[in-house]
């Protein structure tokens, strides 16, 4: 009786050839150019939008975001719809939440573009976006990039109602 010839790969080369594919793709991805930061803060800041629609429609009252070009704060419509009378607009007060952070600054690297309607010169202005209690929301896009010239590498855009639409620019190199 003669042993049968065995064909195939054992599970120690198997798990060699897998360790080596993990290893190489590992340093690929470290030596790669990615704006992954910028990515990521753009990617919080539409959760947060997201949120806030959500939370409009719960509390049953107007949420809105106040933009410049180095922070955000997000704001409510007061409890009754009262008039400063020198302004003749509606009061916002300041949203405190522990889950998320309803107001923050940008990178200094960062640069905000938002369309239809400018940055606010200050963020204590009325609020640039509205998100309303029937889950309406203002029409806009939002554009991140790491310079005033330079593209922009992603965006949030607003087509009025939930879901917000992201969009990444990848440069061509």
């Amino acid at each position: 009786m003669s042993a049968a010839k065995q064909s195939g790969f054992t599970l120690l080369e198997i798990l060699m050839v897998l360790a080596i594919f993990a290893i190489a793709a590992g340093v690929v991805v470290m030596v790669l150019p990615s704006d992954n930061a910028q990515l990521q803060r753009a990617e919080q800041m539409k959760t947060i939008m997201e949120y806030a629609s959500e939370r409009a429609v719960l509390e049953g009252k107007p949420l809105g975001l106040s933009l410049t070009a180095s922070a955000y704060q997000f704001v409510i419509l007061g409890n009754e719809l009262r008039l400063i009378p020198e302004s003749r607009e509606p009061e916002w007060a300041e949203i405190d939440s522990e889950r998320m952070p309803l107001s923050g600054e940008f990178e200094k690297e960062e640069t905000l573009s938002l369309t239809p309607l400018p940055l606010n010169k200050s963020i204590d202005r009325p609020p640039q976006i509205v998100f309303m209690p029937d889950g309406t929301l203002s029409i806009f896009e939002l554009s991140f990039s790491s310079s005033a010239s330079g593209p922009a590498c992603c965006s949030i855009v607003s087509e009025g109602r939930l879901p917000l639409i992201f969009n990444v620019r990848r440069s061509e190199k």
